[in-house]
Protein backbone atom coordinates (compact mmCIF):
# COMPACT_ATOMS: atom_id res chain seq x y z
CA UNK A 1 0.00 0.00 0.00
CA UNK A 2 1.72 3.42 -1.31
CA UNK A 3 2.03 6.44 1.38
CA UNK A 4 3.86 9.38 -0.15
CA UNK A 5 5.66 11.27 2.87
CA UNK A 6 6.32 14.55 3.36
CA UNK A 7 9.70 15.12 1.82
CA UNK A 8 12.64 17.77 1.74
CA UNK A 9 14.91 18.18 -0.31
CA UNK A 10 18.55 19.68 0.00
CA UNK A 11 20.65 20.28 -2.33
CA UNK A 12 24.18 20.77 -0.47
CA UNK A 13 26.99 23.23 -0.96
CA UNK A 14 29.60 20.52 -2.56
CA UNK A 15 32.79 20.13 0.15
CA UNK A 16 35.42 18.67 -1.92
CA UNK A 17 38.87 17.27 -0.40
CA UNK A 18 41.89 16.31 -2.08
CA UNK A 19 43.26 13.92 -0.63
CA UNK A 20 46.92 11.76 -1.60
CA UNK A 21 46.70 8.44 -2.35
CA UNK A 22 49.87 7.36 -1.01
CA UNK A 23 50.11 4.43 1.39
CA UNK A 24 50.65 5.56 5.13
CA UNK A 25 52.38 1.81 5.59
CA UNK A 26 53.06 -0.92 3.56
CA UNK A 27 51.86 -3.33 5.87
CA UNK A 28 48.56 -1.44 6.10
CA UNK A 29 47.94 -0.53 2.90
CA UNK A 30 45.51 -3.56 0.99
CA UNK A 31 47.84 -5.57 -1.02
CA UNK A 32 47.16 -5.47 -5.41
CA UNK A 33 44.91 -2.89 -5.09
CA UNK A 34 43.60 -1.38 -8.54
CA UNK A 35 43.46 2.36 -7.19
CA UNK A 36 42.29 3.02 -10.61
CA UNK A 37 38.21 1.76 -10.42
CA UNK A 38 37.94 4.34 -7.23
CA UNK A 39 38.89 8.17 -7.56
CA UNK A 40 38.54 9.15 -4.21
CA UNK A 41 40.69 12.57 -4.90
CA UNK A 42 37.10 14.26 -5.37
CA UNK A 43 34.25 12.69 -3.25
CA UNK A 44 31.36 15.41 -4.03
CA UNK A 45 27.13 14.69 -2.95
CA UNK A 46 24.80 15.95 -5.85
CA UNK A 47 22.02 15.23 -3.54
CA UNK A 48 20.50 15.00 -0.45
CA UNK A 49 16.96 14.01 0.44
CA UNK A 50 14.95 13.01 3.84
CA UNK A 51 11.94 11.97 4.17
CA UNK A 52 9.97 11.89 7.83
CA UNK A 53 8.48 7.86 8.26
CA UNK A 54 7.38 6.71 11.26
CA UNK A 55 7.39 7.53 15.22
CA UNK A 56 10.63 5.46 15.56
CA UNK A 57 12.87 4.25 12.86
CA UNK A 58 16.26 2.08 13.35
CA UNK A 59 18.18 0.19 10.96
CA UNK A 60 17.59 -0.04 7.14
CA UNK A 61 19.15 -1.83 4.35
CA UNK A 62 19.23 -1.98 0.84
CA UNK A 63 17.94 -4.94 -1.38
CA UNK A 64 19.72 -5.04 -4.65
CA UNK A 65 17.31 -7.80 -5.94
CA UNK A 66 14.18 -6.08 -4.79
CA UNK A 67 15.24 -2.84 -5.59
CA UNK A 68 13.75 -1.45 -2.16
CA UNK A 69 15.12 -0.14 1.20
CA UNK A 70 13.96 -1.66 4.48
CA UNK A 71 13.33 -0.01 7.63
CA UNK A 72 12.69 -1.27 10.92
CA UNK A 73 10.36 0.71 12.64
CA UNK A 74 9.17 -0.23 15.90
CA UNK A 75 6.03 1.07 18.25
CA UNK A 76 6.95 1.75 21.54
CA UNK A 77 3.33 1.77 22.60
CA UNK A 78 2.36 -1.32 21.13
CA UNK A 79 5.21 -3.41 20.23
CA UNK A 80 2.95 -6.28 18.17
CA UNK A 81 2.45 -2.82 15.59
CA UNK A 82 5.86 -2.85 14.77
CA UNK A 83 6.68 -2.77 11.53
CA UNK A 84 9.19 -2.88 8.59
CA UNK A 85 8.50 -0.04 5.97
CA UNK A 86 9.02 -1.02 2.21
CA UNK A 87 10.28 1.89 0.59
CA UNK A 88 10.78 3.11 -2.76
CA UNK A 89 14.74 3.55 -3.36
CA UNK A 90 14.09 6.92 -5.21
CA UNK A 91 10.86 8.46 -4.01
CA UNK A 92 11.51 7.42 -0.81
CA UNK A 93 7.60 6.69 -0.26
CA UNK A 94 6.63 3.81 1.56
CA UNK A 95 5.37 0.88 -1.00
CA UNK A 96 4.55 -1.60 1.82
CA UNK A 97 4.29 -2.42 5.62
CA UNK A 98 4.88 -5.52 6.90
CA UNK A 99 3.64 -6.26 10.40
CA UNK A 100 5.66 -7.99 12.84
CA UNK A 101 4.99 -9.23 16.28
CA UNK A 102 7.50 -7.41 17.97
CA UNK A 103 9.76 -4.15 18.47
CA UNK A 104 12.38 -4.60 15.40
CA UNK A 105 15.40 -3.11 15.69
CA UNK A 106 18.31 -4.49 13.59
CA UNK A 107 18.52 -6.95 10.28
CA UNK A 108 20.11 -9.64 8.17
CA UNK A 109 19.40 -9.81 4.82
CA UNK A 110 19.69 -12.67 2.49
CA UNK A 111 18.72 -11.09 -0.66
CA UNK A 112 19.60 -13.83 -3.03
CA UNK A 113 17.20 -16.20 -1.18
CA UNK A 114 14.89 -13.38 -0.57
CA UNK A 115 14.60 -13.28 3.28
CA UNK A 116 15.23 -10.53 5.55
CA UNK A 117 16.35 -11.64 9.36
CA UNK A 118 15.17 -8.53 12.00
CA UNK A 119 15.68 -8.52 15.33
CA UNK A 120 13.90 -7.42 18.16
CA UNK A 121 15.57 -5.92 20.56
CA UNK A 122 15.11 -6.81 24.30
CA UNK A 123 12.25 -9.09 23.53
CA UNK A 124 14.00 -12.24 22.68
CA UNK A 125 13.30 -13.06 19.37
CA UNK A 126 14.19 -12.84 15.63
CA UNK A 127 11.39 -12.47 12.86
CA UNK A 128 11.96 -14.02 9.09
CA UNK A 129 10.42 -11.72 6.52
CA UNK A 130 9.89 -12.60 2.47
CA UNK A 131 10.85 -9.61 1.04
CA UNK A 132 9.62 -10.67 -2.60
CA UNK A 133 6.02 -11.02 -1.28
CA UNK A 134 6.33 -8.50 1.95
CA UNK A 135 5.16 -11.35 4.37
CA UNK A 136 6.11 -12.56 7.86
CA UNK A 137 6.88 -16.14 7.64
CA UNK A 138 8.10 -17.00 10.83
CA UNK A 139 9.58 -15.72 14.20
CA UNK A 140 12.40 -17.33 16.83
CA UNK A 141 12.36 -17.46 20.23
CA UNK A 142 15.78 -17.58 21.06
CA UNK A 143 15.81 -18.78 25.13
CA UNK A 144 12.13 -19.88 25.05
CA UNK A 145 13.26 -21.43 28.49
CA UNK A 146 13.54 -17.81 29.77
CA UNK A 147 10.48 -16.14 31.44
CA UNK A 148 12.21 -12.65 30.61
CA UNK A 149 14.75 -12.40 27.82
CA UNK A 150 17.92 -11.72 29.32
CA UNK A 151 20.02 -9.89 26.70
CA UNK A 152 19.75 -7.30 24.37
CA UNK A 153 19.66 -8.14 20.68
CA UNK A 154 21.09 -5.92 18.28
CA UNK A 155 23.37 -6.74 15.45
CA UNK A 156 22.78 -10.04 13.11
CA UNK A 157 25.07 -11.12 10.85
CA UNK A 158 24.76 -14.21 8.40
CA UNK A 159 27.44 -16.47 6.84
CA UNK A 160 28.26 -16.35 2.72
CA UNK A 161 25.65 -19.11 2.11
CA UNK A 162 22.93 -18.11 4.25
CA UNK A 163 22.75 -21.12 6.39
CA UNK A 164 23.49 -19.59 9.70
CA UNK A 165 23.03 -16.34 11.34
CA UNK A 166 24.98 -15.26 14.39
CA UNK A 167 22.77 -12.66 17.12
CA UNK A 168 24.61 -11.82 19.94
CA UNK A 169 22.67 -11.54 23.11
CA UNK A 170 24.32 -8.57 25.30
CA UNK A 171 25.01 -8.06 28.68
CA UNK A 172 25.54 -4.36 29.68
CA UNK A 173 26.49 -4.81 33.54
CA UNK A 174 30.22 -5.61 34.45
CA UNK A 175 30.69 -8.84 35.44
CA UNK A 176 27.70 -10.36 33.69
CA UNK A 177 28.29 -12.65 30.50
CA UNK A 178 26.88 -11.80 26.86
CA UNK A 179 26.30 -14.65 24.42
CA UNK A 180 26.53 -15.58 20.93
CA UNK A 181 23.27 -17.02 19.35
CA UNK A 182 23.69 -19.39 16.39
CA UNK A 183 20.85 -19.79 14.11
CA UNK A 184 20.23 -22.67 11.76
CA UNK A 185 18.15 -20.49 9.29
CA UNK A 186 16.74 -23.57 7.10
CA UNK A 187 15.67 -25.47 10.50
CA UNK A 188 14.39 -21.73 12.13
CA UNK A 189 15.95 -22.93 15.15
CA UNK A 190 18.74 -21.99 17.78
CA UNK A 191 21.28 -24.72 16.84
CA UNK A 192 23.52 -23.52 19.89
CA UNK A 193 23.80 -20.63 22.28
CA UNK A 194 27.63 -19.56 23.36
CA UNK A 195 28.76 -18.17 26.19
CA UNK A 196 31.54 -16.42 27.03
CA UNK A 197 31.64 -12.96 25.71
CA UNK A 198 31.84 -11.03 28.58
CA UNK A 199 30.21 -7.37 29.07
CA UNK A 200 28.80 -5.61 26.11
CA UNK A 201 29.36 -8.26 23.76
CA UNK A 202 27.84 -6.49 20.57
CA UNK A 203 29.43 -6.16 17.47
CA UNK A 204 29.94 -9.25 15.66
CA UNK A 205 31.09 -9.82 11.86
CA UNK A 206 31.52 -13.28 10.01
CA UNK A 207 35.02 -14.57 8.69
CA UNK A 208 34.10 -17.38 5.83
CA UNK A 209 37.45 -17.25 4.55
CA UNK A 210 38.87 -18.26 8.01
CA UNK A 211 35.76 -20.89 9.14
CA UNK A 212 35.22 -17.78 12.51
CA UNK A 213 33.46 -15.66 14.05
CA UNK A 214 34.20 -12.26 15.65
CA UNK A 215 32.90 -10.86 18.26
CA UNK A 216 33.50 -7.56 19.61
CA UNK A 217 33.04 -6.46 23.70
CA UNK A 218 33.26 -3.75 26.11
CA UNK A 219 36.35 -4.95 27.68
CA UNK A 220 38.61 -4.25 24.71
CA UNK A 221 38.55 -7.22 23.05
CA UNK A 222 37.31 -9.36 19.76
CA UNK A 223 36.54 -12.87 20.52
CA UNK A 224 36.93 -15.38 18.06
CA UNK A 225 34.53 -18.30 17.21
CA UNK A 226 35.09 -21.63 15.19
CA UNK A 227 32.72 -21.88 13.10
CA UNK A 228 33.08 -26.13 12.87
CA UNK A 229 33.17 -25.82 16.81
CA UNK A 230 31.11 -23.26 18.15
CA UNK A 231 33.52 -22.47 20.46
CA UNK A 232 35.52 -19.44 21.60
CA UNK A 233 39.01 -20.30 20.56
CA UNK A 234 40.98 -17.03 21.36
CA UNK A 235 40.69 -13.14 21.34
CA UNK A 236 42.23 -10.16 19.45
CA UNK A 237 43.31 -7.73 22.22
CA UNK A 238 42.62 -3.59 20.99
CA UNK A 239 43.77 -0.64 21.95
CA UNK A 240 40.86 1.39 20.38
CA UNK A 241 37.67 1.35 21.61
CA UNK A 242 35.30 0.26 25.10
CA UNK A 243 32.46 -0.18 22.97
CA UNK A 244 33.43 -2.12 19.64
CA UNK A 245 29.62 -1.23 18.36
CA UNK A 246 30.32 -2.07 14.72
CA UNK A 247 32.54 -4.41 13.34
CA UNK A 248 32.98 -5.03 9.21
CA UNK A 249 35.14 -7.30 7.25
CA UNK A 250 36.62 -6.07 3.86
CA UNK A 251 35.55 -7.92 0.83
CA UNK A 252 38.68 -9.56 0.48
CA UNK A 253 38.47 -10.64 4.29
CA UNK A 254 41.98 -9.28 4.85
CA UNK A 255 40.93 -6.04 6.91
CA UNK A 256 38.44 -5.86 10.02
CA UNK A 257 37.03 -2.31 10.57
CA UNK A 258 35.76 -1.07 13.93
CA UNK A 259 33.67 2.17 15.09
CA UNK A 260 34.44 2.53 18.77
CA UNK A 261 30.68 3.86 20.11
CA UNK A 262 31.47 5.07 23.25
CA UNK A 263 31.70 9.19 23.11
CA UNK A 264 34.12 11.81 25.39
CA UNK A 265 31.18 11.75 27.98
CA UNK A 266 30.50 8.26 28.04
CA UNK A 267 34.34 7.20 28.39
CA UNK A 268 34.50 9.45 31.26
CA UNK A 269 31.28 7.94 33.17
CA UNK A 270 32.96 4.39 32.23
CA UNK A 271 35.94 5.31 34.58
CA UNK A 272 33.65 6.53 37.41
CA UNK A 273 31.26 3.36 37.37
CA UNK A 274 32.66 1.25 36.09
CA UNK A 275 36.13 1.58 37.70
CA UNK A 276 37.83 -2.33 36.86
CA UNK A 277 36.91 -1.98 33.23
CA UNK A 278 39.24 -1.20 30.70
CA UNK A 279 38.20 2.42 28.87
CA UNK A 280 40.44 3.51 26.19
CA UNK A 281 41.12 7.07 25.06
CA UNK A 282 39.11 10.08 25.24
CA UNK A 283 37.23 10.44 21.83
CA UNK A 284 35.79 7.63 19.55
CA UNK A 285 37.92 6.23 17.01
CA UNK A 286 37.37 4.09 13.96
CA UNK A 287 40.30 1.50 13.87
CA UNK A 288 41.76 -1.02 11.36
CA UNK A 289 42.89 -4.09 12.28
CA UNK A 290 44.68 -6.90 10.19
CA UNK A 291 41.90 -9.49 10.42
CA UNK A 292 43.94 -12.92 10.07
CA UNK A 293 46.16 -11.37 13.37
CA UNK A 294 44.31 -8.84 15.11
CA UNK A 295 47.19 -6.15 14.62
CA UNK A 296 45.63 -2.43 14.68
CA UNK A 297 47.07 -0.99 11.70
CA UNK A 298 45.40 2.84 12.32
CA UNK A 299 43.14 4.56 13.87
CA UNK A 300 41.14 7.76 13.15
CA UNK A 301 38.81 10.19 14.38
CA UNK A 302 36.25 11.66 12.43
CA UNK A 303 36.17 15.53 12.29
CA UNK A 304 33.12 15.34 14.59
CA UNK A 305 35.63 13.69 17.18
CA UNK A 306 33.47 14.57 20.15
CA UNK A 307 30.69 12.45 18.72
CA UNK A 308 30.48 8.72 18.88
CA UNK A 309 30.80 7.21 16.02
CA UNK A 310 27.90 4.09 14.99
CA UNK A 311 27.64 2.62 11.80
CA UNK A 312 29.89 1.50 9.32
CA UNK A 313 30.19 0.31 5.90
CA UNK A 314 32.63 -0.14 3.52
CA UNK A 315 32.05 0.70 -0.66
CA UNK A 316 34.74 -1.79 -1.91
CA UNK A 317 33.76 -0.67 -5.91
CA UNK A 318 35.50 2.84 -4.98
CA UNK A 319 37.11 1.74 -2.04
CA UNK A 320 35.07 3.87 0.46
CA UNK A 321 34.31 3.65 3.94
CA UNK A 322 31.06 5.57 5.17
CA UNK A 323 31.19 6.48 9.53
CA UNK A 324 28.21 7.74 10.93
CA UNK A 325 28.40 10.10 13.46
CA UNK A 326 25.46 10.70 16.21
CA UNK A 327 26.37 14.57 17.25
CA UNK A 328 25.99 14.70 20.65
CA UNK A 329 24.30 18.08 21.51
CA UNK A 330 23.97 19.13 17.87
CA UNK A 331 24.19 18.05 14.10
CA UNK A 332 25.11 14.74 13.48
CA UNK A 333 27.01 13.75 10.13
CA UNK A 334 28.66 10.92 7.96
CA UNK A 335 32.58 10.88 7.35
CA UNK A 336 33.61 9.60 3.81
CA UNK A 337 37.15 8.17 3.90
CA UNK A 338 39.77 6.83 1.77
CA UNK A 339 39.87 3.11 2.31
CA UNK A 340 42.96 2.64 0.95
CA UNK A 341 44.50 5.45 2.34
CA UNK A 342 42.01 6.60 5.60
CA UNK A 343 42.41 9.50 4.51
CA UNK A 344 39.28 12.13 5.74
CA UNK A 345 37.91 13.01 2.26
CA UNK A 346 33.89 14.27 2.86
CA UNK A 347 31.78 15.08 5.67
CA UNK A 348 28.20 15.06 5.08
CA UNK A 349 26.06 17.57 7.83
CA UNK A 350 23.03 15.98 8.78
CA UNK A 351 20.15 16.32 11.49
CA UNK A 352 21.38 15.13 15.12
CA UNK A 353 21.29 11.47 14.89
CA UNK A 354 22.57 9.78 12.11
CA UNK A 355 22.21 5.82 13.01
CA UNK A 356 22.25 3.51 10.34
CA UNK A 357 23.79 3.14 6.50
CA UNK A 358 22.77 1.15 3.28
CA UNK A 359 24.53 1.66 0.23
CA UNK A 360 23.17 0.93 -3.69
CA UNK A 361 26.82 0.56 -4.62
CA UNK A 362 25.64 0.42 -8.77
CA UNK A 363 23.87 3.48 -8.42
CA UNK A 364 26.97 5.52 -6.07
CA UNK A 365 23.35 6.02 -3.55
CA UNK A 366 24.09 6.18 0.31
CA UNK A 367 20.87 5.80 2.33
CA UNK A 368 21.02 6.57 6.13
CA UNK A 369 18.02 6.77 9.02
CA UNK A 370 17.69 9.68 11.30
CA UNK A 371 17.29 9.47 14.57
CA UNK A 372 15.49 12.43 16.82
CA UNK A 373 17.04 14.25 19.51
CA UNK A 374 15.48 15.05 22.53
CA UNK A 375 14.51 18.40 21.05
CA UNK A 376 12.67 16.76 18.42
CA UNK A 377 11.62 13.53 20.88
CA UNK A 378 9.88 17.05 22.58
CA UNK A 379 7.66 17.77 19.38
CA UNK A 380 6.99 13.94 18.62
CA UNK A 381 8.52 15.06 15.22
CA UNK A 382 8.62 11.51 13.21
CA UNK A 383 11.87 9.81 12.77
CA UNK A 384 12.66 9.20 8.97
CA UNK A 385 15.57 8.78 6.25
CA UNK A 386 18.11 9.89 3.85
CA UNK A 387 19.15 9.40 0.74
CA UNK A 388 22.55 10.56 -0.63
CA UNK A 389 22.96 10.64 -4.20
CA UNK A 390 26.96 10.77 -4.91
CA UNK A 391 28.44 11.88 -8.63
Amino acid sequence: MGRVMSKKSIQMVVLVATVSLAAYSASANPPNVDVSRADNSMVTTQSITQVDLAPAVYELIYSKSQKAVFVAAPDWKDSSKSRVLRIHPDTLAVQDEIVVPHVGFSFALDDANDRLYVGHGSEGFVSVVDTANNLLLHTIALAPEQKKFSYHVRALRLDAAGKRLYVPGIVSDPGADSVLFVLDTEKRQVLKTIPGFGFYGIGVAVDDARNRVLVGNGEGLIKLVDTDSLAITGAFEVNTGNRLFNLELSADGKYLYATDSGSASDKDAFRKIYANQRVMGDAPRTAVFNAATGAELVSFSTDAAAAPSLAILIDDQRLRLYVSNRGDGGNGSVSVFDAFSNQLLHTIALPAHPNSLALDQDRNVLYVSIKNNKRSNAVNALEGIVRIDFY
